[in-house]
């Protein structure tokens, strides 16, 4: 049999508030014996929303901030939560939740916050530099592969004239291989775009 406790040793550990426990007892959530003591087994029964004292003490004891958490199960084949292509952000997480069913506060508390502690890393590395953002990849390659097409199709009008004048077939290629390279040149240098 489970030890009683008065509703001041089960709110403390519980990690709520006093008048938390009483209402639950009015509301039913918790039964209070005969002698007006509550179970202790009640404690970590799903009864309750948790206050952000209660938070504070679970998420000391269970989860480190500092890093990202990555939660050790019995079960290895569970994997990391990912949103798919094309899904937003709220129908991953209706999916998600749906195929895990719901988690228990403790489980609950150590997934948020290890998406909390991705989040910060992520914004670290975001403004570290270390990480960039594709869209921004894209821009960047996109504008110096159009500085590079530009300079190739500008090619016959601005060498037409130099290489009318030439008299053979290998001055012919010898300049056309100059003037290409240069313009492909500009796709190896860092930092600069090509004319």
């Amino acid at each position: 049999m489970s030890a009683r406790l008065s509703v001041r040793e089960f709110a403390k550990r519980a990690g709520c508030d006093e008048k938390q426990v009483r209402r639950a007892v009015e509301k039913g959530l918790i039964s209070k014996g005969d002698d007006g003591l509550l179970n202790e087994a009640d404690v970590a029964g799903q009864w309750r929303r948790p206050n952000r004292r209660g938070i504070e003490k679970l998420s000391a004891s269970t989860v480190r901030t500092t890093r990202i958490v990555r939660t050790v199960d019995a079960d290895k084949s569970r994997q990391v939560p990912t949103v798919r292509t094309g899904e937003s952000a709220e129908e991953a997480a209706e999916r998600i939740v749906a195929r895990a069913g719901l988690l228990d506060l403790k489980a609950a508390l150590e997934l948020k916050e290890n998406y909390l502690a991705r989040h910060q890393q992520l914004s670290y590395d975001l403004k570290a530099g270390t990480v960039v953002l594709i869209e921004d990849v894209t821009k960047t390659v996109g504008a110096e592969y159009a500085g590079v097409r530009k300079k190739l199709l500008a090619i016959p009008a601005e060498r037409a004239p130099a290489i009318h004048r030439l008299k053979t077939v290998a001055e012919v290629e010898a300049l056309l291989r100059s003037v290409i390279v240069e313009a492909l040149e500009g796709l190896t240098r860092d930092g600069s775009s090509p004319g």
